[in-house]
């Protein structure tokens, strides 16, 4: 594995490109990851090919895995090639999200088996009607907390530096999550800490939860400017994400990355 240590300080005062279902593919990535220290592909999901899950197949035909491990490992030694042809060996991280842990555990050896960098356990997403039963941002409830620390300690002895990420909107003691899963060895934490009602990042939430992370704090959302990417990275957040803006402009974390080059000389 990885020295977690050593991937914290690759990653300090970058820009990533942060994870995002149905959209993050490899073609995605190498599209709109220049300047980028990192990118992440997914969220990917593992579900069983049953009728259950077909509808959301359908609606999201790019964001699930296959289900065999060889495929699996197959598929995304494919999607790191893509990766690698345009952005070089920048570190890419698989976002990864399901609905039992032996199939999220499957992805994971198959990620590092394709040559991955880094994995992440989603536990933030609003995808439903999953997340109201526990599963993908659901995890991260106090009533599923068995479960998240089930997931994150299997996950944790796959040969890869694992972060968790959450979302910062949702109505949990984040804190007490932390120590929860304070005896776990991972990378460190991805927070989405975007707040609507002023529309920058929340602050006060990051400087209040770098104490409790040892590892790496990874921080995304509505951090747009390279003002409000400096007051992340003086908070505490090692790298900051961007997604949404990304949609519409395979060139933004390029040029904010410039940007905030230029404002901090």
């Amino acid at each position: 594995m990885s020295d977690t240590k050593t991937v914290q300080q690759e990653l300090a005062h970058t820009l990533f490109l942060s994870t995002m279902l149905n959209l993050n593919t490899a073609q995605f990535c190498a599209d709109h990851g220049q300047g980028a220290g990192m990118v992440q592909l997914g969220t990917m999901l593992v579900a069983p090919e049953t009728d259950e899950y077909q509808t959301y197949r359908q609606r999201w035909p790019l964001a699930f895995l296959p289900n065999d491990e060889q495929e699996m490992a197959a598929f995304l030694a494919d999607e790191l090639a893509v990766i690698r042809a345009e952005l070089g060996e920048i570190p890419v991280c698989l976002s990864i999200a399901g609905f039992e842990i032996a199939d999220v555990v499957r992805a994971g050896r198959a990620f590092c088996a394709a040559g991955g960098h880094l994995l992440e356990l989603n536990a933030h997403g609003r995808v439903e009607p999953w997340a109201s039963q526990g599963y993908v941002g659901g995890m991260s409830l106090p009533q599923y907390r068995d479960r998240l620390i089930a997931w994150t300690e299997a996950l944790a002895e796959v040969d890869l530096p694992l972060l968790v990420k959450f979302n910062a909107h949702f109505s949990v003691d984040f804190a007490q999550a932390c120590r929860d899963l304070d005896h776990i060895s991972l990378l460190g934490y991805h927070f989405n800490v975007r707040h609507d009602e002023t529309n920058k990042p929340n602050l006060e939430f990051v400087r209040g939860i770098r104490p409790l992370v040892k590892g790496a704090l990874l921080c995304s959302g509505y951090a747009w400017t390279a003002e409000s990417v400096q007051a992340l990275w003086d908070a505490g957040a090692d790298s900051v994400g961007l997604a949404q803006p990304v949609m519409k402009d395979a060139t933004f974390i390029a040029r904010l990355a410039k940007a905030v080059a230029a404002e901090g000389s």
